[in-house]
Parts: C-alpha cells; structure tokens; sequence
C-alpha cells in the first residue's frame, strides 16, 4: 500500500459513479483528498487489481474523522445497492426464452483466406 505523508487511506470506490459522488461530498465540505490512478484505472477495466487499477482516495490526516462520518452517511443511504433482489422464476423463464430467441444469433466463423484462394482456383 502507498504511504503517502499527510494523507490517510479512505476508501476504494467500487466505480467511477461512486468516486463521483464521493469527490462532490468532499469538494463541498471543503475536504482535502487525493486519488491514486485517477485516470489511469480507467484504461484496464475489469477485475480491480490493488496498485494496478484500482482507484484508491487518501485524506488529510486532519480531516479523515470527517471525512469518514460522511462516507458511512453516503453508502448508509445509497439506494444503488441491489443485494437484496433476488431472481423469481418468471425472470429465469424469460432468461431462457431470451437466449433460445435471441442468444443463437451468432454469426457464423469467417473463412481463412487461404481457404479463399483454394476455393477461387476450383
């Protein structure tokens, strides 16, 4: 983990959404942060990898205490999360019904072109 002299690891946001509204609440309650691979965990996306392209918020060692009050106060009342759903069985009929349907529409594998040439010469 980095060690950064005055700052204080926070949080690492599990999307850009999150890191949005988290940098509006500590912009508006005048808290100073920062935030390692800020634009460069952008280019490798999927798996969050620690270092690699995770995105991770340090604060002020003097405005942490604040700063994590605020952050508990966001995700307490984040209405995104949707641990709770669970999938009924109409969902799953429609999943399969979806993939019967519209799943198949592969499009078929391209020729080589040495196949090409072979079948141009016959």
């Amino acid at each position: 983990m980095l060690k950064i002299r005055g700052m204080k690891f926070l949080c690492s946001p599990k999307d850009d959404i999150e890191l949005g509204f988290i940098r509006s609440i500590f912009e508006s309650e005048n808290i100073s942060y920062m935030i390692q691979n800020k634009h460069f965990g952008q280019l490798y996306t999927g798996i969050q990898i620690e270092a690699f392209n995770q995105k991770r918020i340090y604060v002020d060692e003097g405005d942490n205490e604040k700063a994590v009050e605020l952050l508990k106060e966001f995700r307490t009342n984040d209405s995104t999360d949707t641990g709770d759903s669970k999938i009924t069985c109409l969902d799953k009929i429609r999943f399969f019904t979806e993939f019967i349907l519209f799943g198949r529409i592969i499009p078929k594998r391209r020729r080589k072109i040495k196949d090409l040439k072979d079948s141009e010469k016959e």
